[in-house]
């Protein structure tokens, strides 16, 4: 009984000395992030205040306010961009 236990496989095994490599996970994505879309956010930082005062003698009030309004909802639908397509979410 001894001889017929040893001699059972007992699953895969790594050989001595061999390079052995474990498949890659399919369920685990392998791409970089992109870093050149988070620039983006720091020009909008640096941008919307600026522009406030840029214009606040040149546009009237309401004028001032869609445009301040306009470019706060553009960096709002470009961060849900990103963020929709980000898979580590």
């Amino acid at each position: 009984m001894s001889e017929e236990s040893s001699s059972a496989p007992t699953g895969p095994t790594k050989p001595a000395g061999s390079r052995y490599q474990t498949p890659p996970d399919v369920y685990k994505p392998h791409r970089k992030p992109r870093m050149d879309l988070l620039y983006i956010p720091l020009a909008y930082g640096c941008t919307i205040p600026l522009m406030r005062f840029a214009l606040q003698n040149r546009l009237s009030t309401p004028q001032l306010y869609k445009v301040y309004l306009g470019t706060v909802f553009l960096a709002l639908g470009h961060a849900a961009w990103v963020t929709a397509k980000d898979s580590t979410v």
